[in-house]
């Protein structure tokens, strides 16, 4: 029998399965990648929420407005609630006198809304809330 060249409808089949194999495996990669990718995107999403949010709340004071809303762009909004941690305290001045305020402690439950009401983002904020004291007559 003569030698014959190329390859046989075997080996063709075989080569043709290991390299389906291998094209699946690249596909179940792919995949994999673009739902990491979004996952990501929606985490870089809601921490800048966060940040825009803690911007947005840095001067509130939870004393005078425990709690409350702030529209934002595109029909969203902050809202916040706050309950007390500590019971209200004076505040020291220098040289150890009482000072003119009442501080105290807060968490703040802070949630971003979308304009529909469902929560974009949710988290917990510790904040001194601080009331000035009238004075005696």
């Amino acid at each position: 029998m003569k030698g014959r060249s190329g390859f046989s409808l075997i080996e063709a089949l075989v080569a043709l399965a290991i390299a389906a194999m291998c094209l699946l495996a690249l596909l179940t990669l792919q995949r994999q990648l673009t739902r990491a990718e979004h996952r990501y995107e929606q985490a870089l999403a809601g921490v800048a929420l966060q940040r825009d949010a803690l911007a947005l709340l840095r001067d509130l004071n939870p004393t005078e407005r425990p709690l409350g809303q702030l529209p934002l762009g595109q029909g969203r909004r902050l809202s916040w609630v706050a309950q007390p941690l500590t019971e209200a305290r004076s505040n020291t001045v220098y040289e150890g006198g009482q000072g003119d305020y009442d501080l105290r402690l807060y968490r703040l439950r802070v949630r971003l809304l979308a304009a529909d009401g469902t929560e974009l983002n949710a988290f917990d904020l510790d904040r001194v809330g601080w009331r000035r004291r009238t004075a005696a007559p």
